[in-house]
Parts: C-alpha cells; structure tokens; sequence
C-alpha cells in the first residue's frame, strides 16, 4: 500500500519542486515522472497472481515457434503476438525486458500527451493514477500497448491529424481488438457542438442505455471467449462521476466550438466514455472497453479546472474570486482522488496488492 501510495504523492511533490515557469524544469519533471512510474511497473515479478503468468506462458510458447505459427492461427490481437516474438528473440527469452519496454512505452506516450496539451499536468498524473489506469497496466499488457497508441490518437484529435489518428488506432485494435471501438472517436470529436449535434447525442444515449443489455451481449459474442459478466440494473457511481465531470465542464469552461475547440473535442469524447460505461455495469470487460474512451480524463480534468483567457471579467475583484474558485476546485478534486484511489487499492480490483517486485524477492 505505502508504494502504491507513494506513486501518487511522487506526482504532487516533484510538481511542487519542479512544476515552475522554467521549461527545463518542466522537462525534468515529466522524465522523472515517466522513470519512475517505468521503472515500479517494470520491475514487477512475472510469476504468482494474475494475468502475468499467463502472459509468460503465452510469451514462450509464440517465441518458440514460427512467425507463420503465429499468423497461421487466429489473428485476433496479432499486433501483440508479434511484438512478443519480437523480443523474445532479440533479448534471448527474457519476458523482464518485454515488461520494462512495454512499462517504458506506455509512460512516454502519457507524458508526451499531458507535456503537449495539459495545462496541469500534475492533474493529469493524479487521475491517471488515482483512476486505475497506472496500475492496471502491472497486468493487463495487450490493453496497455493498445491504451498507449490511443494516448497518441488522443493527441492526434486534439491536434487535428487524421492520418495519425487512425494510424494509431488501428496499431491499438491489433494489439487488442475491442480497442476498434476508438475508431470513430475522431468523427465524433471533430463535429461541430450545434443544438442538432446535442440531439442526436442525446438521442442515441438514450438508446445505448434502453438497449445496452442487448448490446453487450452482441459485444461479448465479438470481443469475448466467453461471457464472464453479470448484468446489473444500476448504472454504477463511476457513470455518476463522469456525467458530473460533463455538468463540470459545461459550467466552468463554457462549451465554447469557435474559442475553444480542443476542449470542445475532449467534451465530445467524454460524452461517448460516458455512453460506453453504462456497459461497465456487466463486468470488468466492459470497463476496460470503456476505459478507452475515458483515458480522456487526463487531459479533460485539467481543461476543467483551468479558467479560459479568452473570457474578460468585469474588475479585478471578478478575476481573484474566480482564482480562488478554481484553486478550490482543484484541491477538491485532489482530495477526492485520493479518496477514491485509496479506496480502489484497498478494494485490489486490478490484484495490485499481491504483486511482487524483484527487491521483494
């Protein structure tokens, strides 16, 4: 617990020392933050608990055999298959040095992401962290190189780069093919905010909801082996929190299409995370599908929480107390992270407690 812990009061503490004015600082912050959070993943035995040893099994067996073995089978998450063939060849079986390159990769995408385009990035590791996503890539391997490529392909909406995007999302699909669902995510956030566009997303979230019991088993039959999950009535304190997060949003930044089109893009995505998580109440599945989408929240929170300068304030009595408003809010949900990360390490939903290290070892 105090590691787990540790991770998330790094990302506060080295923001404080090196979260200054100074560009070089900066850097340093996000090359530490990218180290260490590389590093702890990395490290982790590959034996014992959870979807590792399986993972290992998997890794020597497809290194053993063929490229053609591997293509002549089914192709579903093929992307993965290969890059373990990959290393396993070049780094004589050692399943370690996959861990540390897939750990190292998926921390370089995130911090290019919030570097480029967070106006907080502390704010973005501790929702990263807070929300699961840092912790549940100790486990789940394909979804983390596919999570990786779609930090990009989020960055590639914000930026406008078609090409890239769909470059990155397809690289995530053969990684993890229900990861093919971010592929209209760059439509979708690229429309213009009308009345019109409202409606239909209003619409069509009404009959995700009303039919998402049908959905997902269409969904199970495509994506699954199996349908490991138990269908629930209630929509889940995670769907709660994000149509909070939208209300937030609307409020605070004022959807604004022509002044404020990147936090117009990431709107648009969380209102889909938002739809999508109403699945997550049929299991761990299906959170993960939805986790795609709401990896958004890294940038999107700190968009949130920082007040637009194109918007004038009548005096400068105005401009104190909406400081002030937005420093509180800040605080708030720091707190609130914390509590909710506190919450999911005691809960160990991604088995993070019984992980071991090699300095445990």
């Amino acid at each position: 617990m105090l590691l787990h812990m540790s991770i998330l009061a790094a990302a506060l503490v080295l923001w404080a020392i090196f979260g200054k004015n100074d560009k070089k600082m900066k850097i340093a912050y996000f090359v530490l933050m990218t180290l260490i959070m590389a590093f702890v993943c990395g490290s982790r035995e590959y034996y014992g608990t959870g979807d590792l040893p399986k993972y290992y099994g998997v890794f020597v067996r497809n290194g053993q055999g063929s490229y053609a073995d591997l293509f002549s089978g089914d192709l579903k998450n093929i992307g993965f298959w290969v890059f373990c063939k990959i290393c396993y060849d070049l780094f004589a079986g050692n399943f370690s040095v996959c861990l540390y390159i897939i750990a190292l990769f998926s921390n370089i995408a995130l911090a290019v992401l919030i570097y480029r385009h967070s106006p907080k990035p502390h704010i973005s590791y501790v929702m990263y962290i807070a929300f699961g996503f840092y912790f549940f890539t100790f486990s789940g391997l394909k979804q983390t190189m596919a999570m990786a490529f779609l930090m990009i392909a989020i960055l590639a909406i914000l930026e406008k780069r078609q090409r890239l995007f769909y470059v990155m999302a397809i690289l995530a699909g053969f990684f993890h093919q229900p990861a093919f669902i971010f592929l209209p995510a760059y439509f979708i956030a690229t429309r213009r905010l009308t009345k019109m566009y409202f409606i239909v997303l209003l619409a069509v979230a009404v009959i995700v909801i009303a039919f998402r019991g049908v959905i997902v088993e269409y969904l199970s039959d495509l994506y699954y082996d199996e349908r490991d999950y138990t269908a629930s009535k209630l929509m889940g304190g995670k769907f709660i929190m994000m149509a909070l997060m939208l209300i937030a949003g609307f409020v605070l930044r004022r959807v604004d299409p022509k002044n404020d089109p990147e936090f117009c893009r990431l709107f648009s995505i969380m209102i889909v995370a938002a739809m999508i998580q109403s699945f997550s109440v049929f299991g761990h599945n299906f959170t993960r599908l939805a986790d795609y989408y709401f990896q958004t929240i890294v940038i999107y929170c700190p968009f949130v929480l920082t007040p637009r300068e194109d918007i004038s304030y009548a005096d400068a009595g105005d401009r104190m107390t909406t400081a002030a408003a937005y420093r509180i809010a800040t605080i708030a949900v720091c707190v609130l992270a914390v509590i909710y990360y506190y919450s999911y390490i005691e809960d160990d939903i991604s088995g993070v407690l019984n992980l071991k290290f090699f300095w445990e070892v």
